[in-house]
């Protein structure tokens, strides 16, 4: 993991919601109760090893029914780079299996 990005909680995209670990709390959104989500580059990690990665820090903005929306900063990719797959391929793969609004945002 980057020396200049720590992990706080993690964030888990599933076929029915999602789910969000920060710290103690555990939160489970499933998706009927959102209504979109947006996801835009924030701003792009300065160190040399997440810069040849190709490691962006993204804002996700999740909007809900409720008329409330919540903003998670997080990597593009995995921080132990255990995974391969980015956050832009999930949101893409949930897309295809869900009726949420979902919106990729590229600066």
């Amino acid at each position: 993991m980057s020396k200049s990005l720590q992990k706080i909680g993690v964030l888990e995209l599933t076929k029915t919601c999602i789910n969000k670990e920060i710290g103690d709390l555990v939160t489970k959104h499933r998706y009927d109760e959102i209504v979109k989500l947006e996801l835009e580059d924030y701003f792009r990690d300065v160190t040399v090893s997440l810069r040849k990665s190709n490691s962006l820090t993204k804002s996700l903005k999740i909007f809900f029914k409720n008329q409330t929306e919540e903003v998670l900063i997080i990597s593009s990719k995995s921080l132990d780079f255990k995974q391969k797959i980015s956050v832009v391929d999930s949101l893409n793969t949930l897309k295809k299996i869900t009726e949420i609004d979902i919106r990729i945002k590229y600066n």
